[in-house]
């Protein structure tokens, strides 16, 4: 029977899929790298979240491992050359939790604009500060996407219900914006001077440099953080 290790919190449903599907499951979580790496030889599958760091000296460690399951679209954690050199499997989930994603997105937008922690934290001590508190609205807002992948264009759809402009900063945009005739595509230094608000939707640069790299940008995030 193959035998699987959960080494992230998950629902307990992801255990029960295995167990109906006849796979000896064990759920060991906040492993150290030192015992994980101990105790993956025993295992034929492993599923993991963000915390577990799958890295070159875990993967070495292992000859019976045939796939990594990663609960979530980023695979950063895990060491994808190494397992490929060793016939290992990486999957991982993209779309599972995008609307999640997105609506968390949104939610911490209107956070911000309505400056929901602080009245919440002022009304609680028994003050009533309406005016210092007032906020702003998200319609009519313009809102910058730098990556148009899947949480991205659900950000974008939510973004819309609430009569926000969106613009998008995107490489792979070009070859679907007619998809999207209601968004428009910016270069970042146009994107930066004319958006109310802006989110990241990327992954870093492979070269590891920072998207906001020059005194322009800098200068136009300052402008906009007042």
């Amino acid at each position: 029977m193959p035998k699987i290790l959960i080494s992230d919190s998950l629902s307990n449903i992801a255990k029960e899929v295995f167990e109906n599907n006849n796979i000896d499951v064990d759920v060991i979580t906040d492993l150290k790298p030192e015992n994980l790496k101990d105790i993956i030889n025993n295992y034929d599958g492993l599923v993991v979240r963000s915390a577990t760091k799958v890295n070159k000296e875990i993967i070495e460690a292992t000859n019976n491992l045939k796939i990594i399951g990663r609960a979530g679209a980023g695979v950063d954690n895990i060491d994808i050359e190494t397992a490929k050199k060793k016939n290992i499997v990486v999957m991982n989930t993209p779309g599972g939790n995008t609307n999640a994603t997105a609506e968390h997105t949104i939610s911490l937008l209107l956070s911000l604009y309505r400056k929901i922690p602080e009245a919440n934290d002022s009304t609680h001590k028994g003050l009533w500060e309406k005016k210092k508190y007032k906020g702003l609205e998200l319609r009519g807002k313009k809102i910058g996407l730098i990556g148009f992948g899947n949480v991205a264009q659900r950000v974008a759809e939510i973004a819309k219900g609430f009569d926000m402009e969106v613009f998008v900063f995107s490489k792979s945009f070009e070859s679907r914006k007619e998809n999207y005739p209601d968004i428009k595509s910016l270069n970042l230094e146009e994107m930066l001077s004319i958006s109310d608000i802006i989110s990241f939707h990327c992954k870093p640069p492979k070269n590891n440099k920072p998207i906001i790299i020059t005194t322009d940008h800098l200068r136009l995030l300052v402008h906009f953080s007042k």
